[in-house]
This record gives structure tokens, sequence and C-alpha cells, in this order.
């Protein structure tokens, strides 16, 4: 089963900077949660979870206006897991997968095959997302799919 969170951006790059080669959220998440060895966080009252450097991918990623930027960073997250998962995907199967779980304000509707989606969902969001990502290599040499190579 999966099941969609929501949470702050603080907390995200928190447990992005967690992640290790291969992981993902749900890994991180475990051993933040059940490890008992781990160290258990913040020691301080004034020590606290955006601490260090800011290490997101999204960091200089423009959102357009009225797009929830953690609604944002959640659908390309998504996005880079079904790449990961799948080891690629093309853009019409990242849109017709993501933007059910994630669909942001937009009205995303199903692309025909053969038809190119040119919807701002994918322009203004996912795609500029999935580009600042270090594990996901963009299509190129006339091939569609995105790739995982982290």
């Amino acid at each position: 089963m999966t099941t969609t969170i929501t949470i702050s951006e603080d907390v995200w790059q928190h447990l992005h900077r967690q992640k290790r080669p291969g992981d993902s959220f749900d890994d991180v998440l475990r051993r933040e949660l059940f490890d008992p060895d781990r160290d258990p966080g913040p020691r301080s009252e004034t020590e606290t979870l955006d601490d260090g450097p800011d290490r997101s991918p999204y960091e200089t990623v423009e959102f357009p206006t009225g797009v929830n930027r953690a609604d944002a960073i959640a659908a390309i997250d998504a996005a880079a897991e079904l790449i990961e998962r799948e080891r690629e995907a093309t853009m019409r199967e990242i849109v017709g997968e993501v933007s059910r779980e994630h669909p942001l304000k937009y009205g995303v509707q199903e692309v025909e095959d053969g038809e190119r989606y040119r919807g701002a969902y994918w322009r203004k969001v996912v795609k500029p997302g999935l580009e600042a990502h270090p594990a996901v290599e963009k299509p190129s040499g006339g091939q569609r799919a995105w790739r995982w190579v982290g």
C-alpha cells in the first residue's frame, strides 16, 4: 500500500539529507523511526531540523504562482521515485501516474497515444524539478525516457 503524506519543506530537507544512494523516502523514514541505534535527533532546544546547509535539489526551481512549494516537491519526489522504481519512465508515464496522487492546481487529462502532453503541470513543475534532481537524467539523443542514474 502506498500512502501520500504532506510534510513541511524543512522536514523534507532533513529527510533528504539522510538519504543514501538508492534509498527511497520509505527507507529513510524506517531508519528514522525504527532504528534503535540511530541518533535521536536534535539535542538542544536551539538545534532544529533545518540546521546545516540546504541541500534540496529544488532550491533554485521556481514554481508557478498558486502552486504550493511543498506540494510541488512532493509531486517531483513521486516522479523521481517512479523513475527509480522502474529505472526509467517517459513523460507520459510520469504525468499519468503522478498526477493522480499529486494533481496540484492542474486538471491533468489523459493523453492519447501519439499525442504530446504540453500542460503546465509538466512544463512548469515536474520537468524543472526532475532536471534539478541529481539522480535523474533527462532524455537525450532521441531517447524519450527519463532515467535513474543515482
